[in-house]
């Protein structure tokens, strides 16, 4: 993120590679780690989301995510769909600034967990696996969760506790040798990437970090959130992402998906923590921590 916001003149500079309506309102989205997000509103009252997109962010990505935003929204499964700004182009360019714009969904992050809640996290990521099933994904650096990527962070982090770090991440090594079932993955189906109402996932968010890989990973990116918001204990929001997911996938988890999803968990803590490192924010320790207290049980 960067350190200031753009102003709402900057903003409607790039709005405009749209819309030739004006800009109102704006605010940055204070919720967004990966990349500068912010909500607009125009003079004819509709909301719109604007990514500020990184230099290294690949277009064919984003091509790739509009087609991802569109086999899920004919799904059923609510996703903010990327605006063309003609040619079948979806990202914006001014200024030397490139981004996405897509029409705002209505909803909320959820704030309140419930261990209903947790269990749709798990049906959700079910439906999202089946919905994109045989949709490649090609190698990109957003695929913080591929080891060759996550050991790059690593070797570049110079934040303490490095030792720490290193001992999660290395849990890839041994994750990886065991082939266990793909799809194609969320990458960070975290709270701030969903909006829910009744103990319901009732939209999701940044496909971004989408690849092909174990599948196991994207329950235990979501536990690492859940357990980072909530008390509930560790083996409880692991029966819920689990019987969530069962109760709705096409193919259930196996027993060695079972038997491995704590050692899945240390190693995507893992890599959620060099990441906070490497970017200054607050919740390294506690990434942690939550990959540290199943690292002797995995």
């Amino acid at each position: 993120m960067n350190e200031a916001p753009l102003s709402l003149i900057e903003l409607n500079q790039l709005f405009h590679a749209y819309s030739n309506t004006e800009l109102i309102d704006a605010k940055r989205n204070d919720a967004a780690f990966a990349n500068d997000v912010y909500d607009l509103i125009n003079s004819s009252g509709q909301g719109y989301v604007m990514k500020v997109l990184k230099a290294h962010q690949d277009p064919k990505t984003i091509n790739l995510e509009t087609h991802i935003q569109t086999r899920l929204n004919a799904a059923g499964i609510k996703t903010p769909q990327y605006l063309d700004f003609g040619d079948n182009n979806f990202i914006g360019e001014q200024n030397e600034c490139r981004f996405t714009l897509s029409r705002r969904i209505k909803g909320k992050i959820p704030i309140i967990i419930t261990p209903e809640l947790v269990f749709d996290f798990g049906a959700t990521l079910a439906r999202i696996h089946d919905c994109l099933k045989n949709v490649t994904i090609p190698l990109n650096r957003m695929q913080w969760f591929n080891p060759e990527i996550a050991q790059a962070a690593l070797d570049a982090c110079e934040e303490l506790p490095k030792d720490k770090l290193t001992m999660l991440v290395n849990k890839g090594t041994e994750l990886f040798s065991l082939r266990l079932p793909e799809a194609t993955i969320h990458g960070d189906l975290w709270l701030g990437n969903t909006f829910a109402e009744k103990d319901k996932v009732t939209a999701v968010f940044d496909f971004e970090r989408a690849q092909n890989t174990a599948r196991i990973i994207d329950l235990a990116r979501t536990y690492a959130s859940m357990r980072k918001e909530t008390v509930f204990p560790v083996q409880q929001i692991i029966d819920l992402l689990t019987t969530g997911y069962d109760s709705t996938a096409a193919i259930p988890l196996t027993r060695i998906e079972n038997d491995n999803f704590k050692l899945a968990i240390a190693y995507v803590s893992g890599v959620i923590a060099t990441w906070h490192a490497t970017n200054g924010n607050r919740y390294t320790r506690r990434y942690i921590e939550i990959g540290e207290e199943l690292t002797e049980e995995s």
